[in-house]
């Protein structure tokens, strides 16, 4: 069990990092999500390429210390995500967001849902729009520890970025309905195996590495034409509009740590990444490689019965 001093340090330490000047979680002030976006991007480069998915290995990690053949567990956290398309959006855009999961264990074989949506509407400034977006991500797994150490999993997972617009002359004459919208949807399969070392008086750090094959649907509103538009240029995926599918492939990775704060209490930091590369055919034009990017910066604890 954490000292007193240990707990209240730890306590700040998170805190600091989540830009929380108290005990409440803010994130209206533009100054700390633009904080938050400068801190995932740094540690992304700190990063050895490996998967994170966060409640697979966590759940996992968390009950290869119990020797009861059945466990029920539920967690929480709260962060920051970063959604980054850069093919078609103008800057990354970042969410705080709260995360729950609920799993089921029997003996080293579980099964995990875990759910993460965003706090609040991340600002989206593009060259002649501006907007509101949205994220959520949802994903079941079952998985197998093999070791104290080692384990596999599989599962399917969705998730959805939604962007409402309005274009910047419209928001001149204090339109406030928005007129357009754009959306991010991918779903599919993804398999992979976690790591996990324990530290006698440090906690645990967990490593995961998992890969993805997604069907992707976009659905984007024509663009706004300017007078500098020529329809003779070359069609670019920012030009696309309707709906667009496609296929997306990659790895998600990343890492974490954690701490017992009682004897089936875990306190725990956590940083993931996916990374994923997506190939669309639309109209007989090919677009290969889109590069899409999803970054987890979470706090949280998780909870064995």
């Amino acid at each position: 069990m954490l000292s007193q001093s240990k707990a209240s340090t730890a306590t700040q330490f998170i805190q600091s990092i989540l830009f929380m000047p108290g005990s409440g979680f803010e994130y209206d002030s533009k100054e700390k999500t633009q904080g938050a976006t400068t801190i995932i991007l740094r540690l992304r480069k700190l990063l050895p390429v490996f998967l994170i998915l966060l409640s697979p290995y966590s759940i996992s990690a968390a009950l290869a210390d119990k020797p009861v053949d059945l466990h029920l567990v539920g967690g929480m956290s709260v962060g920051y995500s970063i959604f980054d398309l850069p093919a078609k959006l103008d800057h990354r855009l970042t969410f705080p967001v709260y995360q729950v999961n609920a799993a089921i264990a029997y003996k080293k074989f579980y099964a995990v849902l875990n759910l993460a949506d965003s706090i609040s509407d991340a600002d989206v400034s593009e060259e002649e729009d501006v907007g509101k977006a949205t994220r959520y991500d949802r994903d079941l797994s079952l998985g197998y520890q093999v070791t104290a150490s080692w384990g596999i999993f599989a599962g399917y997972k969705t998730g959805e970025t939604e962007i409402d617009y309005l274009t910047r002359e419209e928001l001149d004459e204090g339109v406030t309905a928005f007129s357009r919208n754009d959306s991010y949807l991918q779903k599919g399969p993804f398999i992979g195996v976690s790591y996990s070392k324990k530290f006698s008086r440090a906690g645990k750090l967990n490593l995961s590495l998992a890969y993805a094959e997604l069907n992707a649907s976009n659905t984007f509103d024509a663009d706004v034409e300017t007078d500098g538009d020529d329809e003779d240029d070359e069609l670019e995926f920012d030009d696309l509009s309707g709906t667009v599918k496609g296929n997306s492939t990659g790895l998600s990775y990343g890492i974490r740590w954690s701490i017992a704060v009682s004897g089936n209490l875990l306190y725990y930091l956590s940083y993931k990444v996916n990374d994923y590369k997506q190939d669309v055919t639309f109209n007989g034009n090919r677009f290969n490689n889109i590069d899409e990017t999803l970054d987890y910066f979470t706090t949280g604890i998780v909870y064995v019965y």
